[in-house]
């Protein structure tokens, strides 16, 4: 069974912490996921709203995954958050990596107004981060900004995908090193702690999906 990993690539010349948490689980896999490297594909989508759609369509063809896991950093969040609706609307506050800031319009033209994830039991996995110690919440809102857009167009398009995968989206907080250079307001999780907390999603997806 293949897992597509993804990450962001920084919007704003900084970092961004779900970059650097894929880039961390690829190059050091977890020793606790036997599996990982054979199964996880890791993919950094890219941070401008026009290139998003080929990028994932690219990746989704290539990959041929059975479940997609897209992070993305959300600052001032103090836990993990799981996603659970994507809207159909794109309306960034702040432009995106190539400049575009889009004032409010449909990510699809002829989509449905939202998209739920289709990871299953969202509670029974936000008790197991919180098991492990990993503070954890589902989250009814992912924004309007890149990251509801990637989970918008994954579950668009891996409707027309066979077979079809689950897809779900989690947004992480941001790292200490990103307190210090830019978000000095933020709560901040250790990269211990983000490598743990993805740890116990693949995990709990991966013994689900393989029965």
């Amino acid at each position: 069974m293949t897992i597509l990993l993804t990450g962001f690539e920084s919007n704003d010349g900084g970092w961004n912490a779900s970059e650097r948490l894929v880039h961390s689980l690829c190059t050091e896999p977890p020793r606790e996921i036997p599996w990982f490297a054979e199964s996880v594909r890791c993919e950094i989508m890219p941070g401008d709203t026009h290139a998003l759609e080929a990028a994932l369509r690219e990746a989704l063809v290539r990959h041929r995954p059975r479940c997609c896991l897209f992070l993305g950093q959300a600052p001032g969040r103090n836990r993990v958050a799981l996603e659970r609706i994507a809207t159909n609307w794109r309306e960034f506050r702040t432009p995106d990596r190539a400049g575009n800031k889009p004032g409010g319009e449909p990510i699809v033209a002829d989509g449905p107004a939202a998209r739920t994830s289709t990871l299953p039991d969202l509670p029974g996995l936000i008790s197991a981060l919180q098991g492990e110690g990993i503070p954890a919440a589902i989250s009814h809102h992912a924004g309007t900004h890149l990251c509801n857009q990637l989970l918008y167009l994954g579950l668009h398009v891996a409707a027309s995908c066979e077979p079809v995968p689950v897809v779900g989206f989690v947004h992480i907080p941001i790292l200490p090193e990103q307190v210090i250079h830019g978000h000095p307001d933020s709560p901040c999780f250790s990269m211990d702690m983000l490598r743990r907390a993805i740890r116990t999603v693949l995990t709990s997806y991966f013994d689900m999906l393989a029965r």
